[in-house]
């Protein structure tokens, strides 16, 4: 899948962010969903993070 512009993904972005307080994951599985994107997709798109696996499980949640 090619990469979409700016306004293709940062309208996903901002109805989520319209709710109030939200998480970044909440704003990820928004994005990604509004994408079309499949579960493998959306692993490579965001690979794990450096650093405490405690810290990426909290973020996604």
């Amino acid at each position: 899948m090619p990469i979409p512009d700016y306004q293709t993904l940062m309208l996903p972005v901002l109805r989520s962010a319209a709710q109030g307080e939200v998480k970044l994951g909440d704003i990820a599985s928004s994005l990604a969903e509004s994408l079309g994107l499949s579960e493998e997709e959306v692993s490579e798109l965001l690979p794990s993070l450096p650093g405490d696996k405690g810290v990426e499980d909290e973020m996604w949640q």
